[in-house]
């Protein structure tokens, strides 16, 4: 694992956004999101940037356990493009004001063997896939795979998805509520 930060904010204890450290808007621009840089998002909510209330519901978990405990936790997640998988790592420390400094450690990338596009449904459909915010699986019936088995022909793909937590990335949040300080 590498020690070095892809990304880092802090959050006050009303989860805004109060502090951004390292190549945040570099990581915009590689990523076609200008609207994303450090001048736009500082002085806002975390949760104006997070799709889904499931989504919501964990990240505002997460947050909770780390300043309940007063203490910190790692957390793996992706953060895919569409030509890449992208395996990180988040670490959130919590200090006594209830700030929570949140820093992002790329752990490894994937290329995809084809491009995958997501977008955002407002609603869903037979087509809209539930796509998972943390690890970023799909459900097709009632299995979580890689977007990768929708693939035919290694030709690109747009998918519609809104955005839940699968059962897994759901109990790894279990675990760090019921771990020890």
């Amino acid at each position: 694992m590498t020690d070095t930060i892809l990304l880092e904010f802090s959050v006050d204890a009303n989860n805004v956004i109060i502090a951004i450290n390292g190549s945040w808007d570099e990581f915009a621009d590689a990523n076609d999101a200008p609207q994303l840089k450090k001048q736009h998002v500082v002085g806002k909510s975390l949760f104006d940037y997070i799709s889904g209330n499931v989504t919501r519901q964990f990240v505002q978990k997460l947050l909770d356990i780390v300043r309940q405990k007063n203490t910190s936790a790692c957390f793996d997640y992706r953060c895919d493009a569409p030509n890449l998988r992208r395996y990180l790592q988040m670490r959130l420390m919590a200090n006594e004001r209830g700030e929570v400094r949140i820093s992002n450690y790329q752990l490894h990338t994937e290329p995809r063997v084809a491009p995958i596009f997501f977008i955002r449904s407002n609603q869903r459909d037979r087509h809209t896939r539930v796509r998972c915010s943390i690890c970023n699986l799909l459900k097709q019936a009632e299995q979580w795979v890689e977007a990768e088995s929708l693939l035919k022909d290694k030709e690109p793909l747009t998918v519609p998805v809104i955005y839940g937590v699968c059962p897994q990335c759901q109990h790894q949040l279990k675990q760090l509520q019921s771990s020890p300080s």
